[in-house]
């Protein structure tokens, strides 16, 4: 069964939340059900709605989950097993 567009967008969040900031080829490696493509779709829309924040450095973008993006997770009742939240502030 195909994954719906609300599941993409809530399996980004959810993995940063549980794995703390990751880099672009972290996600990838992680979410093999997207194309790059839809991928770079999904974490755009994420961006515009600051569920997630993006940050430059080494030359590497590094995404993270934000406080929007943890209220999301409670609305939707999501909580990773092992919650390891690290917020770029």
């Amino acid at each position: 069964m195909p994954t719906s567009m609300l599941m993409k967008y809530i399996e980004i969040p959810k993995l940063l939340m549980k794995h703390g900031p990751q880099s672009i080829s972290q996600i990838k490696s992680s979410m093999r059900n997207l194309n790059p493509v839809n991928l770079e779709h999904v974490l755009d829309f994420l961006l515009e709605n600051k569920i997630i924040t993006q940050k430059m450095t080494d030359m590497n973008l590094i995404y993270a989950i934000t406080e929007r993006g943890i209220g999301l997770l409670d609305f939707f009742k999501i909580k990773p097993s092992k919650t390891t939240i690290k917020l770029n502030r």
